[in-house]
């Protein structure tokens, strides 16, 4: 009897087990546990307003939706949900400052939407919104969204501008420092050129890192053309040397030595300022470094409110999906500012803050190649046939080494690649591997080329003037040191 009463005592409280369990399950599922998402679209588009990005003291366009739902998955309604700023506990904002949440507490509808608006104050930066259910138990969401400073675009125009300038600067700088260190060295590199092509390779090579331009070299074959100093079939190793020369300014560049930018340029200038002649030009030449990196430090800090911005990412998509649209566009933005090397900078400069890949970057080196050879063919203008023959074999170089490199692009980047783990060097590369392979390509056939460029720049029949200059040539003027060789011929 004992042993039965037990067993019925114990039937019975495992009964009243079952049933308070079932009345708690049934009014757990009813009143207390929910489920927070993002909310959706039907067709399965996040419209839940996260991850926006607007302006300081403007709201937000779009409102923030969370989605409720039950244990089963089916949206519950009148569920209050309350909407907090994070930064509400940090001491390292002023309140009045801080972005506004209006309502913070919201009630679902029955499709189980809560939505709220959100205006930032003065500070700009990114925030974060805690989502959480007050009437129920259940999981939070964070939602992450970014203020930018008021008229943002302006000051990140300017900084580019400002940065763009500095890096120019410095290039020009440096250069002139080494210049200087060569001397006369550098006239009597140019001046004894020889038919041998592969001579003037390596001397097109030397010459642009002495001067750090390839453009400028360019520039002076057409000047020493236009005084009859050398011929075409001389100048166009040298233009072929001079595209590689430039691609070791770029390989420079691909290190990441922003933070010590401004070091540089101290121990630069302490070394400029040395009465010694011999170490003020290698102070030059330090300083001028210096002032480079420190213009990719100012064009990196200005464009990186871009990086997340949607409009300028689409833009990135748009010139992704059409490499012709990117090399069209950078050969425009070089040819303006008179440097492939500022051009792949800035390329450096997005690659640096993560907003564009290889398969972007690729296009926009091959544009900016383009693009340098307008500083020559300036030059050439008012040149003899002899100069503008230059002119035009530097841009056929370029235009024909882009137009047979096209077919091949997606192997070209997969090789590049697999060049480097760091996406800079792999751009860098990416302008080293062009333009040796043109060189490898195009000169072989130099006579041949000479050849074409004289049937299609004809002379023309000028009556030359009983008494002018031959060899002084404004062209050359930036070049001191030829500019005074020149001068004593």
């Amino acid at each position: 009897m004992d042993i039965l009463r037990i067993r019925m005592r114990q039937g019975l409280i495992g009964l009243f087990a079952l049933l308070f369990a079932g009345i708690s399950a049934g009014f757990c599922q009813s009143e207390g546990v929910v489920h927070l998402d993002f909310a959706k679209g039907i067709d399965g588009q996040d419209i839940s307003g996260n991850a926006q990005i607007g302006t300081a003291g403007q709201a937000l366009e779009k409102p923030l939706r969370v989605f409720v739902t039950d244990a089963s998955g089916k949206p519950v309604a009148d569920v209050l949900i309350e909407f907090k700023l994070v930064e509400e506990e940090s001491k390292f904002y002023r309140r009045d400052g801080l972005p506004t949440i209006e309502p913070t507490l919201v009630r679902t509808t029955k499709a189980g939407i809560a939505a709220t608006r959100v205006r930032f104050g003065k500070h700009h930066g990114t925030f974060h919104i805690l989502a959480s259910p007050k009437s129920h138990e259940g999981n939070f969401l964070v939602f992450t969204v970014k203020a930018y400073k008021e008229h943002w675009l302006a000051f990140m125009l300017l900084g580019l501008a400002g940065g763009l300038a500095i890096f120019l600067f410095g290039i020009k700088f440096g250069g002139r420092g080494l210049q200087k260190a060569a001397g006369g060295r550098l006239r009597e590199t140019m001046c004894t050129l020889t038919n041998n092509r592969f001579l003037g390779l390596i001397t097109g090579i030397v010459v642009t890192v002495i001067i750090q331009s390839s453009s400028a070299t360019t520039a002076m074959l057409v000047s020493f053309a236009n005084a009859g100093i050398i011929l075409l079939q001389q100048a166009l190793g040298v233009i072929l040397g001079a595209d590689i020369g430039t691609t070791l300014t770029v390989q420079l560049i691909a290190f990441r030595i922003f933070d010590y930018a401004l070091l540089i340029v101290a121990v630069g200038f302490v070394i400029f300022m040395s009465n010694t002649e011999r170490y003020s030009r290698l102070g030059q030449i330090v300083m001028g470094f210096g002032l480079l990196f420190f213009g990719m430090s100012v064009m990196s800090g200005a464009v990186e409110p871009a990086k997340d911005h949607p409009a300028f990412i689409g833009f990135m998509l748009g010139v992704e999906r059409s490499p012709v649209l990117a090399i069209v566009s950078s050969a425009i933005f070089t040819a303006i500012i008179q440097s492939s090397a500022a051009t792949i900078g800035l390329v450096l400069t997005l690659a640096f803050q993560g907003i564009i890949q290889l398969e972007t970057a690729i296009p926009l080196v091959l544009g900016a190649n383009i693009g340098t050879c307008a500083t020559a063919l300036l030059a050439s203008l008012g040149s003899t046939a002899e100069g503008r023959r230059i002119a035009w074999a530097h841009i056929f170089f370029k235009v024909a080494g882009v137009l047979l490199l096209l077919p091949f692009l997606d192997r070209f980047t997969r090789f590049v690649a697999a060049s480097s783990p760091s996406l800079t060097r792999q751009i860098a590369n990416a302008h080293s591997l062009f333009n040796i392979g043109a060189a490898l390509v195009f000169i072989p056939f130099v006579r041949p080329w000479a050849k074409l460029f004289r049937f299609l720049v004809k002379e023309e029949d000028i009556k030359v003037k009983a008494f002018r200059p031959v060899y002084l040539d404004a062209r050359v003027l930036d070049t001191p040191a030829l500019a005074l060789g020149q001068a004593t011929r």
